[in-house]
């Protein structure tokens, strides 16, 4: 339950501090004074998207809950020039966390929320209310690993196309690896086919080159003994110049036989691959060039391409055979949790009937409708729709088509109080909207009886609300600023005279108050 209120410069609440009870608590005052200023603000507290205008540069809001361990929790916001920082016990968290901490402990039922009975996961949420929740979050959680399998299965590629495309770039990918291997650089490699492709050309050169320099070696020889006849002259410079020419005739000489016992090596085999290999390249260098660079990009971009198609098949193979299982885990869990709802629907129909008699609509009656889903759903195997009557023995409709929004209101109070919670914080914003002064005494008891297992916060209008309340609240305009206060003895009587219209002596609502005081 909420302890307590506090906040400094929040909205047009300069200082406020207000404490709560169990029970019922109500917050009353005259148009415009902020009451609902003073709802968002604990909205806000809980994490719940909600605005509260700030017109300092700072502001600080606290919120004081017993959630039945043995420290209270202590919700904490600041404002800083417009940006807001949330605190958990001292600790900053982000705003989600706030609402994720207190989502099951607080209902928020806003003004004109009547209207979402129309949508069919609130209908839903009402059986749910009486089913397990161990039984729920079961299924739920059975139906995340069935739908992420499903979606595996519904988003990724067909898989013949898969398979396709991964045989195609395994064809390409073993003849770019096969070039990429075989050939690092592409004028080196050119070189070497035109040397393979001209060797019987390049060996006759060769040896035409060998028969010139034995020629003229046999002339330098002879060069070589007139410069030692000059050496002994005194002239040294001939014979040094031709001795460095002998030695590189020899060097050319033995250059020209290896060359033509390279050439007389090569065989047709050796030719014919290095024939194959440049062909790949003008493959490749069509397809996926024009320079070597850009084909080993495209080879490693489609290698990388076949590791996440593997992958994806991995995954379709594994969701294919999980889904089987999985779906009969969830089918088991369902057909469990809706035979349970069918019992709790039973139970509601005849109770609502009991609370929309009470509440002025004799012979109206709810029903609820359950249909098998081609596939399991989030909330279950079955869809639910909630069809009514409001006149005897009329046919039953969908609620939104026949139900006007005084009933949808009625309606709406008659499940809440028949599916009602234990220990929850209930937080309501006029919950006589749609209704009005005529069923004030019937939506008092009901608030009351609803207060009996958990604390309520309501905003209303109706002085019996206020009567019925163990804590009444009032907010009150003082200039610019609105003030807080609890009210009890002659405050609480004066208040209620007030909300009368003053139409109301004090001496009657004394006495209305005493039978209400008196009410369990």
């Amino acid at each position: 339950m909420i302890l307590s209120l506090s906040a400094e410069n929040f909205g047009i609440f300069g200082e406020l501090h207000v404490e709560f009870s169990k029970g019922l608590n109500v917050i009353t005052g005259s148009s415009g004074a902020g009451k609902s200023m003073l709802l968002e603000l604990i909205l806000l507290l809980c994490g719940a998207r909600a605005s509260v205008p700030v017109f300092t540069e700072r502001a600080y809001a606290e919120m004081l809950l017993d959630t039945g361990k043995e420290e209270p929790l202590i919700v904490s916001l600041r404002s800083l020039r417009g940006r807001l920082n949330y605190r958990l016990n001292g600790e900053s968290v982000p705003r989600t966390t706030v609402y994720n901490t207190l989502e099951e402990l607080v209902e928020i039922h806003k003004q004109g929320v009547t209207w979402t009975l129309t949508r069919r996961n609130v209908q839903s949420g009402f059986i749910d209310r009486l089913v397990p929740e161990e039984l729920l979050k079961e299924y739920s959680k059975i139906y995340r690993e069935y739908r992420k399998y499903r979606d595996i299965l519904n988003t990724i590629e067909d898989v013949n196309e898969l398979e396709v495309r991964r045989d195609y770039l395994k064809s390409e990918t073993r003849k770019l690896k096969e070039l990429l291997e075989n050939i690092e650089d592409e004028e080196r490699f050119m070189d070497e086919v035109k040397t393979q492709e001209n060797a019987e050309m390049i060996r006759e050169n060769a040896q035409q080159l060998k028969d010139v320099l034995e020629k003229g070696k046999e002339n330098l020889v002879e060069a070589f003994g007139i410069a030692e006849n000059m050496e002994r002259l005194g002239i040294r410079t001939f014979k040094e110049m031709i001795q460095d020419i002998l030695e590189t005739t020899n060097e050319l000489i033995r250059m020209a036989d290896e060359k033509m016992m390279e050439m007389d090596t090569m065989d047709a085999d050796t030719l014919e691959h290095l024939r194959k290999l440049s062909e790949l390249l003008r493959w490749a260098k069509y397809k996926y060039g024009p320079a070597l660079e850009e084909i080993r990009k495209n080879y490693s971009i489609m290698e990388k391409e076949i590791q996440e198609i593997d992958e994806k098949l991995k995954l379709v193979e594994r969701a294919r055979n999980e889904i089987i299982e999985v779906r009969m885990r969830l089918k088991e869990v369902g057909e469990k949790l809706e035979s349970l709802r069918a019992d709790a629907a039973e139970r509601i129909e005849s109770k609502v009937k009991e609370h929309l008699k009470e509440l002025g609509m004799k012979g109206a009656e709810i029903e609820f409708i359950f249909t098998e889903r081609d596939e399991p759903g989030v909330h279950g195997l079955k869809d639910v729709v909630l069809n009514v009557r409001t006149i005897e023995d009329a046919p039953f409709a969908p609620i939104e088509e026949v139900a006007s929004g005084g009933e949808l209101s009625r309606i709406y109070l008659a499940l809440n109080l028949t599916t009602q919670t234990r220990n929850k914080i209930l937080i309501f914003d006029e919950v006589e909207s749609g209704l009005g002064q005529r069923y004030a005494n019937v939506l008092a008891r009901f608030m009351k009886r609803l207060a009996r297992d958990n604390q309520v916060i309501l905003i209303t209008h109706l002085p019996e609300m206020a009567m019925a309340a163990e804590n009444h609240i009032v907010v009150r305009k003082e200039g610019s600023h609105a003030r807080v206060e609890k009210v009890e003895g002659e405050e609480k009587i004066h208040e209620l005279v007030q909300m009368y219209g003053g139409g109301v002596s004090p001496e009657v609502v004394r006495k209305e108050y005493r039978k209400w005081k008196d009410t369990k």
